[in-house]
């Protein structure tokens, strides 16, 4: 808008000149949008919640799975066979023929074992977890004889390795390890009553209860 005033200048009012110029249609500048720092913040949040998410795939442990059929390793059968290989079982019928020819017949059964079954006359009875001096091939002289000291026997005497040994027990179960711990600490001939103490029993040899 243009005033003339009394010394006949010509003054520009600024509030006319930006009305003139939105009458006629000029350019508006508009002043650039700040983002606050909580919008950035809510926007990036979102975004965040939004994504997808990328998850690991899940790796399944390979599983082998034995035949059903198979025997577990370590297993009393495989035990028993493998001391079965190395000392044969005998019928009770030789074991007696074997006593009484002098042999070595060690009945490695508990007390409670012997009281229900009946003793055997003539057999050796050792415990299973301690077979004894004698039968330590790396006992040496003093232990021998103060094992004989302190059962008040005298001196015991180291059994050789190529003794003949057969062990008899309330089963197999019983004389299958100790056969295999005597074949271990090097004796050649070592075999078990086949049935045990009970098959002993059955077949009508001497017992004392």
């Amino acid at each position: 808008m243009t005033r003339t005033t009394g010394s006949s200048r010509t003054t520009t009012d600024p509030a006319g000149v930006a009305q003139t110029a939105a009458d006629q249609g000029a350019p508006t500048q508009t002043a650039p949008t700040q983002t606050t720092h909580a919008q950035t913040t809510h926007t990036q949040t979102t975004r965040a919640q939004t994504a997808p998410s990328q998850t690991a795939p899940t790796q399944s442990p390979l599983v082998q799975t034995a035949p059903a059929d198979a025997a577990p390793a370590g297993s009393d059968e495989e035990a028993l066979a493998a001391a079965r290989s190395l000392a044969p079982l005998v019928s009770p019928e030789d074991a007696a023929a074997h006593l009484a020819a002098g042999g070595l017949l060690l009945d490695v059964r508990s007390a409670a074992g012997r009281a229900t079954t009946g003793t055997i006359d003539g057999a050796r009875v050792t415990d299973r977890a301690d077979l004894g001096p004698e039968l330590d091939p790396t006992a040496s002289p003093s232990v021998l004889a103060a094992a004989g000291a302190a059962a008040g026997d005298g001196a015991r005497l180291p059994v050789s390795l190529d003794t003949p040994i057969i062990v008899v027990c309330g089963s197999e179960r019983g004389s299958g390890p100790v056969a295999a711990d005597l074949i271990a600490r090097g004796y050649t001939d070592v075999r078990q009553v086949d049935g045990g103490a009970p098959g002993w029993a059955a077949a009508g040899l001497p017992l004392t209860r």
